[in-house]
């Protein structure tokens, strides 16, 4: 969730530990993350982490999420991941 990212999207009913940092996404998180989670290989996203080195995958199939961050709901579509491999933070 701190990655601030459609893959994490936060419900009322799943609430943030009070640690976790609440700022946009970018590579102090992801490090963050790979640090506290020592077993970590790494993170998959549908959307870059900023400044943050990362290997693209475009998927066979597309990836549909129906987004309800808003007062509409809409859906996201994607074929193309971004993995971001923890040795590369530790």
């Amino acid at each position: 969730a701190p990655l601030n990212t459609l893959d994490f999207q936060r419900f009322s009913f799943c609430a943030l530990p009070a640690d976790v940092p609440r700022t946009p996404q970018d590579r102090g998180k992801l490090a963050w993350l790979c640090r506290r989670e020592p077993d970590l290989g790494g993170v998959i996203l549908t959307r870059p982490v900023v400044g943050a080195p990362a290997r693209q995958w475009i998927a066979p199939v597309a990836f549909r999420k129906i987004v309800t961050g808003g007062p509409t709901l809409h859906t996201v579509v994607t074929r193309r991941f971004y993995i971001h491999y923890c040795a590369d933070y530790r």
